[in-house]
């Protein structure tokens, strides 16, 4: 099966600092593929080569067979390839019900003509805009805090929120990056069922950047890991779990029994 997103060797070095060196990654469509690694392995500056926010020094991004390597981030958004929305910074003075509409628009295709003479086809895809929204934050637990000021959310929600607005976009691949960083036992427990959903019933394909090792083991079919900015490893989590590279890396840890300190909804 052909991959939905394929990066081809890629390197990005600032100067005569070599951050990322020759990384090879699939992800296939309908995965949750986490991509970890220390603090300092190349993990963000990877998602930003993805997202058109930094150029490779060289290789090559291949999205749907298309290849994007080094395209705008605007462009790279409207191809399907989407990060998640820093909600609290961005739409705090919003509410949570407006900042789904922004997110709507940002993402759609509406003609400016339709909107200024208030044309039905303008109407009728307004309404069906808010059904969307509401349906979305049904979803993502936060209809009943539509009315609700972005800046007034408990972190857990603004989270989610920021997941929500992504998928506003009607995303083929969706990029999260460290979502569940913050958040208590609980927010944790409702955060990663939810990004399970996405999978299983909108067929979402995500790709993960998250230091929470119990988190990445309960959610991800795929793992990849970085380190110093080469790929050390990759596999399913029972592989990582008790790949020695990966426990090196990771300071001894025990990464394999890290599942058992999350809570199961």
């Amino acid at each position: 099966m052909t991959p939905i997103l394929r990066c081809e060797q890629i390197t990005k070095h600032f100067g005569g600092l070599k951050v990322l060196e020759h990384i090879d990654l699939d992800v296939h469509a309908g995965e949750i593929l986490a991509l970890i690694g220390p603090n300092g392995a190349g993990k963000t500056t990877f998602f930003n080569v993805l997202t058109g926010y930094v150029r490779p020094t060289s290789g090559r991004v291949l999205f749907d067979g298309q290849d994007i390597t080094g395209a705008p981030p605007d462009v790279i958004a409207s191809l399907g390839m989407v990060r998640t929305f820093q909600a609290a910074i961005m739409f705090d003075k919003m509410t949570v019900g407006q900042s789904m509409l922004t997110a709507h628009h940002l993402g759609g295709r509406g003609s400016v003509w339709s909107a200024l003479f208030n044309r039905p086809s303008y109407r009728q895809r307004e309404a069906a805009i808010e059904r969307a929204s509401i349906e979305l934050l049904e979803f993502m637990e936060l209809g009943d805090m539509k009315d609700e000021l972005v800046a007034n959310l408990p972190h857990g929600r603004q989270r989610a929120l920021g997941v929500a607005m992504a998928m506003a976009t009607r995303p083929r691949l969706l990029l999260l990056d460290e979502p569940v960083t913050g958040m208590n036992p609980e927010e944790l427990v409702v955060l990663m069922r939810q990004i399970h959903d996405l999978r299983d019933l909108k067929q979402q394909t995500i790709v993960i950047i998250e230091h929470h090792m119990a988190a990445v083991m309960e959610f991800s079919d795929r793992i990849t890991v970085l380190n110093f900015g080469r790929k050390i490893a990759e596999g399913n989590p029972a592989e990582i779990g008790t790949n020695p590279d990966v426990i090196e890396a990771y300071l001894g840890a025990p990464v394999a029994s890290a599942a058992d300190d999350v809570p199961h909804a």
